[in-house]
């Protein structure tokens, strides 16, 4: 039985195929999906000739097995000297390799969360397990994926005999969303930078990408939006207390030590506490529209069959949406406006029990995974329930793609005299002559480029 165990766990691990390739190395797609026994058996082994030799290597055996071939023709060949020189220089190099050969603990040290378009770095914790030194060490170089970038190029690293040190990876992302980082490797070229000797650390980890978040210039300057002036902390606001002394109570459990009024403490001997003036904090709601036609979804489909890795990517004016929602979360956030409530087609996120406010990082999260849907979120039927996700915020953010009957019927069920509707419409057109004054017109162009927006 436990034979029969162990043998199904390595017949799983071989399908699964091995941890440290990277999502785009060659047919990526089919070596993720397809579960075919012969094609895993030769991913496996481009795996391992990827792991052993690098690339000045590869370019060496092809000189190296020419030179062998014509060798082998005659004895006398001029051949058989460069097939003895490069026979001896593949030895050495395997050979220094191996006596150096790296014995390293590592932790990589992942952010959870990291913006779209901006670098972040990947920290190492290493200790040399062995007296002898390891020379030109890399840390992940297989971790480039089609969204992922070095931000600096990767260095050498060397670590003396027992010796910890730490390591830097400077990286860039170019699309939000869940990014696989593949497990952990570090590879030692010396000392001819033909051969590799590798070290295995860590399992995959998830990596979450948000979008790219521009300076909006004039969002709280709309006519007949009222908003608190700027806020220098950049925590959560909540609701808060002004300075105006409002007078004197008794001491009830759980009033901080701060609140004291000493001298009439003293004087009535019974503890006394300065009470002040509450002051609600201004709350909004943000609402996000995801619809993308089907017929334009499978034609982006469709164009996307070239690419090996067959991901789907959200159309360029869905991706400049979600950057003004998030745009709007951080602006809000600074100005010391609570978010009571984020939209995002048929999914609503709200504050938990007993909290005031959404996180910024709450928002952004559901930004990060959002994608495109082919039912129209704004149907008749869910209006209600879109109003009543969003009845207790005083001010509610409209980000569309589009301007129609059903975008219309939603700021009608929004709008109320205690609410505030700005709807925003972002689009790769000019603004159209029909649209209503209280439509704001962004472009999508400096949204993707990241660029301010003056409204």
């Amino acid at each position: 039985m436990h034979m029969r165990h162990f043998i199904r766990r390595k017949w799983e691990k071989f399908l699964e195929g091995p941890g440290w390739i990277r999502e785009s190395h060659g047919l990526g797609f089919i070596f993720r999906h397809y579960r075919s026994p012969s094609l895993k058996l030769f991913f496996w082994g481009m795996a391992w000739y990827d792991r052993i030799f690098s690339w000045h290597a590869r370019l060496f055996l092809i000189i190296y097995v020419f030179a062998f071939f014509f060798s082998s023709l005659s004895m006398r060949s001029p051949a058989i000297t460069l097939f003895l020189i490069l026979t001896a220089l593949l030895a050495a190099d395997f050979a220094a390799g191996w006596v150096f050969k790296p014995k390293l603990n590592i932790t990589r040290k992942l952010p959870s969360r990291v913006r779209c378009g901006i670098p972040f770095k990947i920290v190492y914790d290493v200790t040399n397990l062995r007296k002898l030194p390891a020379y030109d060490v890399r840390f992940d170089p297989n971790i480039t994926l089609p969204d992922l970038r070095y931000a600096e190029l990767s260095a050498m690293n060397s670590f003396g005999g027992k010796q910890t040190g730490h390591a830097e990876l400077k990286l860039i992302a170019f699309r939000r969303g869940i990014v696989s980082i593949p497990q952990g490797i570090a590879e030692s070229i010396f000392p001819f930078n033909l051969i590799k000797h590798s070290v295995l650390f860590s399992e995959k980890q998830n990596l979450i990408v948000h979008p790219s978040v521009s300076q909006i210039t004039g969002l709280f300057s709309l006519p007949g939006l009222s908003c608190p002036q700027r806020s220098d902390s950049l925590s959560s606001p909540k609701s808060g207390e002004s300075m105006d002394f409002f007078g004197c109570r008794q001491y009830r459990p759980g009033d901080p030590l701060r609140k004291i009024h000493w001298r009439a403490t003293a004087r009535l001997r019974q503890p006394i506490v300065k009470d002040f003036q509450e002051e609600e904090t201004s709350a909004a709601a943000i609402i996000l529209d995801i619809y993308q036609p089907v017929t334009s979804l499978l034609k982006f489909k469709i164009s996307l069959m070239d690419n090996v890795t067959l991901r789907y990517q959200p159309e360029p004016v869905f991706e400049a949406a979600v950057s003004m929602a998030a745009s709007i979360a951080e602006q809000l956030t600074r100005r010391g406006v609570r978010i009571r409530a984020f939209v995002s087609g048929s999914r609503a996120i709200q504050c938990n029990e007993g909290e005031n406010t959404l996180s910024e990082q709450d928002v952004l999260d559901t930004l990060a995974l959002a994608e495109p849907a082919i039912l129209d979120p704004f149907s008749k039927n869910a209006l209600p329930a879109i109003a009543g996700d969003v009845e207790d915020a005083g001010m509610v953010f409209l980000v569309v793609k589009r301007y129609d009957t059903a975008v219309a019927a939603l700021i009608a069920e929004l709008e109320k005299p205690d609410v505030q509707v700005v709807p925003i419409l972002v689009s790769e057109k000019p603004r159209r002559t029909d649209l209503p004054e209280n439509v704001i017109h962004v472009p999508a162009e400096p949204l993707l480029k990241g660029n301010g927006v003056v409204l």
